[in-house]
């Protein structure tokens, strides 16, 4: 069991965001989720997911909540080939803040 897990905020996007990084990494899959009724924001879906084996959680935390690029993960691929082909999937359609290399 890992002692620090990271969780990430969304708007309402928590599923869709879940779903799509479940799809680009190996041993990665949903393991729980839930529905919070009548928050300050309204519905707020939570997931516990994994992404290569390692623990995550994500929220849809409504509008109250602005997203913010204050976090850094870091990916160790098996090759540059593997690299560049996760590195433009997580980037198409983003803003990257670091280019890759």
């Amino acid at each position: 069991m890992h002692k620090i897990v990271p969780s990430l905020w969304f708007d309402t996007e928590a599923r869709e965001a879940v779903n799509f990084y479940i799809s680009l990494f190996a041993d990665s899959k949903i393991t729980w989720s839930t529905v919070i009724e009548n928050t300050p924001s309204g519905t707020s879906e939570q997931f516990g997911f994994k992404l290569a084996g390692l623990d995550f959680v994500a929220i849809s935390a409504g509008p109250l909540f602005k997203l913010n690029p204050a976090i850094s993960l870091t990916v160790n691929c098996e090759s540059s080939e593997e690299a560049d082909a996760l590195w433009g999937k997580l980037a198409e359609g983003g803003f990257p803040l670091m280019e890759l290399g």
